[in-house]
């Protein structure tokens, strides 16, 4: 079956007019996970900011969306472990500090 790895950046949607032929939605994922990293990286080595609002939206040739992928997904599944909890810890903490009660 072919698929067209559509990428949403906020409210635009970048079509793939070509598409892929894949035998099954797994190895859709794998190529999905596999341009999302090779797109951030770009962006890195270029030294441009990443924007974690990007999501892949793989269509199947019937024009269903079969896949969602947040690069956001991507990028926290590529972190070594215990670090994504770092990610979150200064959020976390500004959120408890609002909450608690001045002295």
């Amino acid at each position: 079956m072919r698929y067209f790895f559509h990428v949403r950046l906020h409210d635009r949607l970048t079509k793939d007019p070509e598409g892929i032929e894949f035998d099954g939605i797994d190895t859709v994922r794998e190529e999905a996970m596999a341009g999302a990293r090779d797109m951030m990286a770009e962006r890195l080595k270029a030294g441009r900011p990443l924007d974690m609002d990007t999501t892949f939206e793989v269509h199947d040739d019937t024009g269903a969306i079969v896949l969602s992928l947040s690069f956001v997904d991507v990028l926290l599944s590529s972190l070594a472990p215990g670090s994504a909890e770092l990610l979150r810890a200064p959020a976390r903490d500004q959120a408890a500090m609002a909450s608690s009660p001045s002295p």
